[in-house]
């Protein structure tokens, strides 16, 4: 028995023109004239790891979330990672991981100036498992997480401009040990904060300039924290909820106040924060799970405005694999971003069309099936 045709989530009324769409637009304005427009993607502004052949790449996309051109895609036919990636403070380079001539779990930490397509180059070797960059505030180095034996520890790489490029200096160790050390933030005093994993559980500590270690959370279960222009951390706490269940949400703390929740979205895992320059926006990524399995989107709020509602920088397209976002060291469009779609409405939009398209595909099978293929 074929399945009935399911009918298509439609886009809603007085949805926005996408890049494609003005592009469009912009060439029926142009027939007749001599020229063609042209369509040049804007300058980066948001950079996020997006799901691509089986792996991810950077894309660049405009505060309404809508892409507008491939930053990095790996290399080869096979699948590969670049993920997380982070602008140097000049807005001048990237640094990401990448599984590039890896199997593709395992990552290294690459370098390639902040433009569409430019050429990477690879930081370390293929020794260990580099994870969770981030540039100091002087952007003379990039400190990172890496793994060569049963746990992560982090280091330090120097980065100097050259004719031509960059000079990389030795790799440097600062925080090693028993335990884990992942997700470093570095803030302008010199004070390096990360997630510190033991069998108690994972918190959230500081390390100052003379070595001397506090402790900015008590755990049990918080992570990947970064330091917000102007003071104060943000990071992830796993919550308990009335049900029973528990998810990671948004929470942050000063240095001198208590830790107190920025977005409370159950059902969804929300981690990897990162701050605009201006310490107004703040980005992370989601993880939400159905049937299908896990799936990843970009939530950000306006801290600078009490009871922001969480939103979802989603493509006009539909629902994408992201992650990892990294916003670039400007000023960015405040009023595009506060048009974005509520991020508990976009993520039932996304439900929806996840649901249409395991629908289509049955309905394809069965007509499949009836037919005699």
């Amino acid at each position: 028995m074929s399945a009935a045709a399911p009918t298509p989530p439609t886009r809603p009324r007085g949805a926005r023109p996408g890049p494609l769409v003005a592009l469009v637009a912009a060439l029926a304005t142009a027939c007749g004239s001599d020229t063609l427009p042209s369509v040049v993607p804007p300058p980066l502004r948001l950079v996020v790891s997006e799901g691509w052949n089986g792996g991810t790449r950077l894309v660049l996309l405009d505060e309404r979330g809508d892409r507008w051109a491939v930053v990095s895609a790996g290399r080869g036919g096979s699948p590969t990672r670049d993920e997380q990636a982070t602008f140097s403070p000049d807005g001048r380079w990237l640094a990401f991981v990448s599984s590039r001539g890896r199997p593709v779990e395992r990552t290294s930490l690459w370098l390639m100036p902040a433009a569409a397509g430019a050429t990477a180059v690879r930081v370390t070797d293929g020794r260990g498992d580099d994870v969770d960059p981030t540039w100091t505030p002087d952007g003379a180095a990039v400190v990172f997480a890496r793994r060569t034996d049963a746990t992560f520890a982090l280091y330090r790489v120097a980065i100097a401009p050259r004719a031509g490029g960059l000079a990389l200096g030795p790799l440097e160790r600062l925080v090693d040990g028993p335990r884990h050390h992942l997700a470093p933030s570095v803030a302008p005093s010199g004070d390096l904060a990360y997630q510190e994993i033991d069998l108690a559980g994972s918190r959230i500590a500081v390390r100052a300039p003379d070595g001397s270690v506090t402790f900015a959370t008590d755990g049990p279960a918080d992570a990947t924290p970064a330091w917000r222009p102007g003071g104060g951390l943000a990071f992830a706490r796993r919550v308990p909820r009335p049900d029973g269940t528990a998810d990671l949400d948004l929470w942050f703390v000063t240095d001198d106040g208590a830790p107190r929740s920025l977005a409370e979205l159950p059902g969804s895992d929300e981690s990897g924060p990162r701050w605009s320059v201006d310490g107004r926006w703040l980005f992370a990524t989601a993880i939400a799970r159905d049937v299908d399995g896990e799936v990843p989107s970009v939530v950000y709020l306006d801290v600078a405005r009490a009871g922001s509602t969480p939103r979802m920088l989603r493509d006009q397209v539909g629902a994408i694999p992201r992650q990892g976002p990294a916003p670039a060291p400007v000023v960015l469009d405040g009023a595009a971003l506060a048009e974005g779609p509520p991020f508990v409405d976009a993520l039932d939009r996304q439900w929806r069309e996840r649901a249409f398209a395991r629908a289509s595909a049955a309905a394809a099978a069965d007509a499949a099936a009836d037919a005699g293929l």
